[in-house]
């Protein structure tokens, strides 16, 4: 190991671990926190092994413990399922070019094949392609045709701010997941200092264990923080929760930046 190679201990594995929030203490979290700011090497490690993991999930090659850690920590972010609705797309229509015909039949003596052989292929490219584009043109209206049918997922929002923990228990911003949810966005007020920086966040009921962390979240322009999550991870669980947000710096591993509480019905 060079002397230049940055966080040696920080394997493939433990970064998968961390993309999947998975039976990492807090100090290693926040190793791997600080070493992505301080080093663009261990940011590029980090994003060739997300991509590495949603390959493997589209491909069905995760553990069964680790598909549920997926679904439940990893595929929260817009983002990362948009990138999964083109990894599945991509696979399916692999799947279907590799169902055509790949091979041109050798029926003829050499002599015959020589003198044909530019005829035949040309038939068959011929007819693969316009195979090709009838299955393509079935696939696009069977898609569209489950676009119309399919039920639309529906999502709520609901705006924070801090002090909002503060406030009287009638006075708390409500979320009511109802079973029609699917999605929970969480926008959380920062302020102006809220412009920069990168934010870890994590929600849990006031008296609990934590429910869930999201690494890595992004401000937007006005320096606001939006929280993606699935509905089934409070639903048929109502009180009171509170969302602690946490800036990573390079100066500094952790700043607690604010905390915001909702009551859930």
């Amino acid at each position: 190991m060079s002397q230049n190679d940055p966080e040696p201990s920080l394997s493939d594995d433990i970064l998968i671990r961390y993309l999947l929030g998975d039976s990492l203490t807090t100090a290693d979290e926040e190793r791997i926190d600080q070493a992505c700011l301080a080093n663009p090497e261990v940011l590029d490690r980090l994003m060739a092994a997300e991509a590495a993991l949603m390959d493997d999930y589209v491909r069905g090659r995760l553990a069964p413990a680790d598909h549920a850690l997926f679904e439940t920590n990893f595929a929260l972010s817009k983002r990362r399922r948009r990138e999964l609705g083109l990894r599945f797309a991509v696979k399916d229509t692999l799947a279907t070019v590799a169902s055509f015909p790949a091979r041109i039949p050798y029926w003829r003596a050499l002599p015959r094949r020589v003198l044909y052989g530019g005829i035949a292929a040309g038939l068959v490219l011929g007819t693969c392609v316009a195979v090709l584009g009838t299955e393509v043109w079935k696939l696009r209206a069977r898609l569209e045709q489950v676009a119309r049918e399919a039920p639309t997922p529906v999502e709520i929002a609901l705006d924070l701010r801090p002090g909002s923990d503060r406030a009287e228990s009638g006075a708390r911003p409500v979320l009511t997941v109802s079973p029609s949810v699917r999605w929970v966005r969480l926008r959380l007020h920062v302020g102006s200092n809220g412009s920069y920086g990168s934010y870890r966040a994590s929600l849990r009921p006031v008296e609990g264990e934590t429910v869930v962390t999201l690494n890595g979240l992004v401000p937007d322009i006005g320096g606001d923080v939006d929280l993606s999550l699935p509905a089934s991870l409070l639903r048929g669980r109502p009180g009171t929760y509170v969302v602690v947000l946490e800036r990573l710096r390079e100066t500094a591993r952790v700043e607690p930046m604010r905390s915001y509480t909702l009551q859930v019905r």
